[in-house]
């Protein structure tokens, strides 16, 4: 679907975002909780050992000033206190 506007020199693109049933792949339900990795475990082929303990929080809420939540994981060094965080 597009939107063609006589005062503009390009073609506004816009389509509807689908509902979060009917995504691909299929988003997995919430499971809120904390795992930790101990230091040298392999989470994937191929992957490097870890060289220390990382906890990891799933599916965390995360505020915004508007209004809006956002649910995301943490990933950290275990044991450490607060750090700053990098949103991706």
């Amino acid at each position: 679907m597009s939107d063609q506007r006589s005062d503009l020199d390009y073609e506004i693109l816009y389509r509807p975002a689908n509902p979060l049933e009917k995504s691909e792949p299929p988003l997995p339900p919430f499971e809120p909780g904390t795992r930790t990795y101990p230091a040298g475990s392999v989470n994937g082929e191929g992957a490097y050992p870890l060289p220390t303990d990382i906890e990891v929080w799933q599916d965390v809420a995360i505020p915004l000033r508007d209004g809006v939540t956002l649910y995301g994981d943490i990933y950290r060094k275990a044991g450490v206190g607060p750090v700053p965080a990098i949103l991706v």
